[in-house]
């Protein structure tokens, strides 16, 4: 399924209201003071010790791993729910099974989008 502009921009909201400064004693609230946090805290926390691998391979790994700078829906049943209320779709069980596997990857992407989108540096 090809995704519109609107619904890529709703992802990258997820992304963006995601983004939790608490526990690191930062303020951040330009969207690209959030999106270079987070690439930092990635950077600091996971990319320096795998450097020999894919940028997008190892953040993938991280976000999987559910680290405090960014909280992304992470259950199957609110990965489902949020893929519906933003695509306007009701998944089967096997299209549900496939976002489920998928949406780690995904969320990469479109995070990356908005590395690309703010011209953050890596």
């Amino acid at each position: 399924m090809r995704l519109t502009k609107e619904q890529i921009n709703e992802y990258k909201q997820v992304i963006l209201s995601g983004v939790d400064d608490e526990n690191y004693g930062k303020q951040v609230e330009t969207e690209k003071e959030k999106i270079q946090f987070v690439m930092d805290c990635f950077q600091a926390e996971a990319y320096k010790w795998q450097k020999q691998k894919n940028i997008q391979v190892v953040f993938r790994e991280w976000l999987m791993g559910l680290p405090s700078a960014l909280s992304i829906p992470f259950m199957n049943y609110d990965i489902i729910q949020l893929a519906e209320k933003i695509n306007g779709i009701k998944y089967t069980d096997k299209q549900a099974d496939k976002i489920i596997e998928n949406y780690f990857g995904f969320m990469t992407n479109i995070f990356f989008k908005l590395v690309k989108q703010y011209k953050i540096e890596f």
